[in-house]
């Protein structure tokens, strides 16, 4: 039986990108949001005819999701110091840092593993539901860096066991054949990470495994002896 583990979300996948011109800035968030749009910078321009709606973009049409696009926001020309800081737990790094720059803050922000906080979301701030300040006008943000993980010796592992631990741990395995005369057919020649690495989320392992020792086959043309020897690196 095959099993199909998942990857996540395809950073290259092509997607048509809209024009978000009119649109509120919360409608902006949440396509960005459902369409896995990673490079998303927000700028803001005073302009009281459209408070919180899309003035202009840079980037649209064909695009990959990783893709640099630029959204200018329209802000109110009215004092905004008394702004309340909302609640920014479980929000995206691109939702909290649209946020924070729309009210004028200054944003700090570091990274910490997390098991129950998704990758680039925030875990916690340095202060909320409290009015801006001049003692709050930096807001601290620690943002997860996704689960961290102990590797195991992959060696001593099959390559379902393997399989199996990737994909409980939210990583991404390639696998490369090589002919081996120490190795058998099957078996794990080499890793890209030893045991007791610490690897983070979304991280691609490379797994060698071996195709046993390299046989001579029959060969009945020159041509076909040189591709052989060729693709299997026999001087």
């Amino acid at each position: 039986f095959e099993v199909t583990i998942s990857l996540g979300p395809d950073m290259e996948k092509e997607i048509i990108l809209p024009s978000f011109i009119g649109l509120s800035f919360e409608e902006v968030l949440k396509y960005i949001d459902e369409n896995h749009l990673s490079n998303v910078t927000f700028l803001y321009q005073k302009d009281d005819d459209k408070i919180d709606k899309v003035i202009s973009q840079i980037g649209s049409g064909t695009l990959k999701r990783n893709d640099k696009i630029t959204i200018t926001i329209g802000t109110s020309s009215e004092d905004i110091e008394n702004v309340k800081i909302i609640d920014l737990t479980n929000k995206s790094l691109i939702y909290a840092d649209a946020w924070l720059k729309k009210y004028g803050f200054n944003i700090e922000t570091n990274y910490e593993y997390s098991d129950t906080i998704k990758k680039d979301y925030v875990i916690s701030q340095s202060a909320k539901n409290e009015e801006k300040n001049p003692k709050i006008d930096t807001i601290s943000l620690i943002v997860s860096k996704g689960k961290m993980t102990k590797a195991p010796d992959i060696k001593t592992m099959s390559v379902d066991e393997i399989n199996e631990w990737v994909g409980k741990n939210d990583l991404k395995v390639t696998y490369v054949e090589q002919y081996s005369e120490d190795i058998k057919m099957g078996d794990i020649i080499d890793s890209s990470v030893k045991a007791n690495d610490i690897i983070e989320e979304d991280n691609v392992i490379t797994i060698t495994i071996s195709k046993g020792s390299l046989k001579m086959p029959k060969l009945t043309d020159i041509n076909t002896f040189t591709n052989w020897a060729e693709n299997n690196d026999v001087k």
